[in-house]
Parts: structure tokens; sequence; C-alpha cells
């Protein structure tokens, strides 16, 4: 009887021993006293109060009561689910106050869940959260989702809607009233068709951004001088010296 107790200590002995060597246990033995701790399992964004990394095996998704480093609670977060040390960087950067300080519960994974459920990619969505956080602090019923739903109806397909977001993550923040829809009814009153319209918005999103005056005068100079194509549409980002570098006249 001695013999078999002796054996099962050893056996429990062992079995501690191994569960400490595998990543799991060391991620939590390394999490600092009060820390408040979420497991990640799977490759998905979602599952209620749980959110998985990139990473794809169990792994931990932590984020201290209070920071670590001076970091807010939303960025430990997102630096546990996988955004990489420099894009953090950036992302503070374009920050109003340099941090973010959006609540991780209501904002940060929601946002994360949505945009994986739009089709993008985790290398996708770290372009799009480091190139516009304000994503983290704008509502998803309000203001994101009515944005992508408008992409849609112009006529972009989920890749196209995926390509728009990648490329000029800014696109999210614009308003939809004061610069998107304007700006495509000018395209239209210029004579582009909604199927050329969609193609520019994929390839250059960032054409939303600048003013009807600045689209009609250089369409005027292009038109006078018999070179408007859809390729001399993508022109209309060029700067100034760009511009009149290529046609031989600024527009503005």
């Amino acid at each position: 009887m001695r013999c078999r107790h002796v054996r099962i200590v050893l056996l429990l002995l062992s079995l501690s021993s191994l569960l400490r060597s595998l990543p799991l246990f060391e991620d939590l033995a390394a999490a600092p006293s009060g820390s408040r701790t979420w497991l990640a399992i799977g490759r998905g964004l979602g599952g209620g109060p749980c959110a998985a990394g990139p990473r794809g095996r169990l792994g931990i998704v932590r984020q201290s009561s209070s920071g670590q480093d001076g970091q807010t609670l939303a960025e430990s977060y997102l630096l546990s689910w996988g955004l990489p040390e420099e894009q953090m960087a950036k992302l503070r950067g374009r920050c109003r106050t340099k941090k973010l300080t959006a609540d991780v519960e209501s904002r940060v994974k929601p946002t994360l869940e949505w945009l994986s459920e739009l089709g993008l990619s985790v290398s996708h969505i770290q372009k799009v959260v480091t190139g516009f956080p304000m994503c983290f602090e704008s509502s998803l019923a309000d203001r994101l989702k009515p944005k992508v739903r408008w992409l849609s109806d112009l006529g972009l397909n989920e890749s196209q809607v995926v390509q728009a977001l990648v490329i000029d993550p800014m696109l999210l923040g614009r308003s939809l009233d004061n610069k998107c829809r304007p700006t495509v009814q000018t395209l239209r009153d210029l004579g582009f068709t909604d199927s050329q319209i969609v193609e520019v918005l994929t390839r250059q999103p960032n054409i939303l951004r600048y003013s009807s005056k600045r689209l009609v005068d250089r369409t005027s100079i292009l038109k006078a001088q018999g070179r408007l194509t859809m390729s001399s549409l993508f022109r209309m980002a060029d700067t100034d010296a760009q511009f009149a570098a290529r046609f031989g006249r600024s527009a503005e």
C-alpha cells in the first residue's frame, strides 16, 4: 500500500512539472498579481468574454487593472491580442491624447470582432486599427457599420470593401453626409459611371477626402486637354506640383 502511495505522489509531481512547462502555464505564472486575465482559445476573434489572439493556440490575453509600463487597459489588451509593439507606437501617435483609452469590453472587443466578420485578416485588422485608432472610439451602430453599408450599396463587394479599408483606414472616420456622399455625387455629375466610381473607391478610397472643387477643377483641365480617362482620375491624389508637372498647370 505504501509503495502505491509513493507511485501516486511521484506521478502527481511529474504531471505538475509537465503542466508548468506548457506555454499557457508559463504565461499564467508571469501574470502580475492582481491582473485580470482572459483565456483565448482558437483562431477567431469572438467568443463572449474571451478573445482569441492571432497565434491560433490556447493563449493568454491579459489586462492589468492598472495597465503595465504606463499602458492603458486597451493598449495592454491589444498587445496581448497580437498587435506588434511598433504598430502600437504608431497607434498611440495617432490618438489625440497619445494614449488609447477606449473601454475594452464595450469598444475594443466588439470592433475587433466586427472587422473580423467583415473578412479582414489579422494583419489587415492591425493595419486598420493602427491607421485609424479612433475606430475604437466610434460607435459601431451609428458610424462604422453605416459606412460599410453605404460602400456595399454603391456596389463594392466584400473583398473590395476590405481592400478600401486597408488602403485608407481613415475612410471609416469620414462623414457620410459632409464628405462621402457629396464626393460621389460630384463624380456622377462629372460623368463617371457607378462602376467607374466603384473602381476608384476600391483602388484609391482617399479620393473621398478631397473637396468637390478640387475634383471639378482638375477634371476640367483634363477634359480641356482631351486626357480625361479612368487612369487620369487617379491623379486627383497628386499634389499641386505633381499635377502641374503631368498636365502643365495646377488646378488650385
